[in-house]
Formats: structure tokens, sequence, C-alpha cells
């Protein structure tokens, strides 16, 4: 039994630090491409306004401003260092040790599953139960880091989550815009809106993958794994399959 799970284990790990070598590579890989062309571009836009800064009429104008950044860069420079250093140190350990390039494995992973879960819209497929139909809007500016009714604090970002007047709190929810037929997943955590009308308040995220944002208001239909309604309509969504054959319209509940 033991050398079964001897074996196993030896079979897995090299793939798990190849993976966590080939991450920790391209993240390297990144990071510094990405403070190069930071460089670069900043060492250009630096030697462009020197050139302005020689004509006689930009002078004052030009010094005035380049002293403005200097000192911005300095503040930048100090808000930055600890975190820098905090790079420096990690990428030493994981250059030399394997177990720190698993733990950077395991660390990306999560910050992975962790955007996945918050700041991606869920998936759509599956079956789900007709709520309702009226007019959606969403909320934003003025209503930033206050708590929602669930207790959440309601944040700028990429977040699909709703207001509803009466859904329990946690519902999912599937947005569906009948005017151009886009759709996307919510989750109620909050109460609204409170306008004549309107059935549900989307995040900015939300709204702007069923395309709600520019016009500021659309008809939607809503649906939900459990059924809340009285209809007896369901839609069923299928992975995988062409736009047009996604939906499947049933009139009678299984």
């Amino acid at each position: 039994m033991s050398d079964n799970n001897a074996k196993k284990s030896g079979s897995i790990m090299p793939i798990i630090d190849f993976t966590a070598k080939v991450i920790w590579l391209l993240s390297r890989f990144t990071v510094k491409l990405t403070v190069t062309l930071i460089a670069f571009t900043l060492t250009a836009i630096a030697e462009t306004w020197g050139a302005i800064g020689k004509i006689e009429v930009c002078e004052k104008f030009c010094r005035a401003v380049a002293d403005f950044f200097r000192g911005t860069g300095k503040i930048i420079r100090f808000i930055f260092i600890i975190p820098w250093r905090i790079g420096e140190l990690v990428g030493k350990r994981c250059d030399a040790s394997v177990a720190a390039r698993r733990m950077f494995l395991i660390f990306i992973l999560v910050l992975g599953g962790l955007y996945y879960h918050y700041c991606t819209p869920a998936f759509d497929w599956g079956k789900w139960y007709y709520c309702e139909s009226g007019l959606a809007s969403y909320y934003g500016k003025g209503f930033y880091l206050q708590r929602t009714a669930s207790g959440e604090w309601f944040l700028p970002g990429p977040f699909y989550t709703a207001a509803h007047k009466t859904l329990p709190l946690g519902t999912i929810v599937l947005v569906v815009n009948e005017r151009n037929k886009r759709r996307v997943v919510v989750r109620i955590n909050d109460r609204g809106p409170y306008v004549d009308g309107r059935i549900i308040d989307l995040t900015k995220a939300a709204a702007e993958e069923i395309g709600i944002y520019e016009p500021g208001t659309a008809p939607v239909r809503l649906y939900t794994r459990k059924d809340f309604g009285e209809d007896s309509q369901t839609l069923t969504l299928y992975p995988g399959a062409p736009e047009w054959a996604k939906g499947v319209m049933q009139k009678n509940k299984e």
C-alpha cells in the first residue's frame, strides 16, 4: 500500500514542480517585461520633455512641471519600496527553492480562484425558472463604499451583483436583455431599486455585460435556479452549443 502511494506521489510531484517552475518563469518574465516597458516609456517622455524645455518659450513651464513630477516620483518610490523589496525576496527564494515555487503556484491558484469567484460572471448553462419581466437599471458612484443589505461592501470593480426588492439575498439570477438577448448571471446582495417600474438594479460590470450601461435602462427577463415565479416557463441553456441553439424554451415543468 505504501509503495503504491509512493509511486503515485512520485509521479505527480514532478508534474506539480514543472508546472510551478513554468508559472514562476512566466510571472517573472511578465513582471520584467512590464517594468522594462514602463521604464522605456518614462524615459521617452523625459527625453521629449527635455527637448521641449530647451525651447525658450516653454522653458519655465517645463521646468516647473518637471519639478512637480520629480516630487511625485519620490513619493511613489517611497510607497512601493516595501512591496518591491518583498518581490525581490520572493524572486530569490523562488529561483533557488522548489518549495518556494510550490507555494507560489498555490498562491497563484488561490488568487485566480478568488478572482474567478468574485470578479467574473457565473456560468449560465443549465435549467432556469422564469421569475418576472420588467425594467432593469444600474447603480454605482453614489453607493460605493456603503454596506449592502447583505452586509457586504458595495465596491467599484468587476463585481456581478444586483439589488432586488423581494428575492432572497444570495439568490442567483439570470438577467436577459430583451433588446439584444445578451445575458449575465448575478447574485442578489442588496435591496432596490426604489424607482417605480424597475425590477432590478445591476452593478456597472453586469450592466456593461448585457448592454445596459450606455442607455441606462432596458427591458429584461429574470430567471432563477429555484422556482420563485407563478409561470411554468423554464429556460435551459447548453454549454458548447452555438449561440442560436443555446436557449431552449420549455412550457411545462419537468
